[in-house]
């Protein structure tokens, strides 16, 4: 999935992002709230100054992804 269509899908409320797979994109001071992103392939993700608050990150393959300073 790409950048575009993973905001646009959140935005209109999904919030079960499950087993997704994210490459190389910039969430970079993002804010998202109560979302599941269980088994997610998040590989080179820019999450720097992101919120992830009340998340599920469990089992997530954070592979070189930037988390500085990240509010998990």
């Amino acid at each position: 999935m790409d950048q575009e269509e993973f905001l646009r899908r959140y935005n209109e409320g999904e919030r079960d992002f499950s087993g997704i797979e994210l490459r190389d994109i910039d969430l970079n001071d993002g804010s998202f709230y109560e979302i599941k992103l269980h088994k997610a392939k998040l590989i080179n993700v820019n999450l720097s100054k992101t919120r992830l608050w009340e998340a599920d990150l469990s089992e997530a393959d954070l592979s070189g992804s930037n988390l500085f300073e990240a509010d998990l």
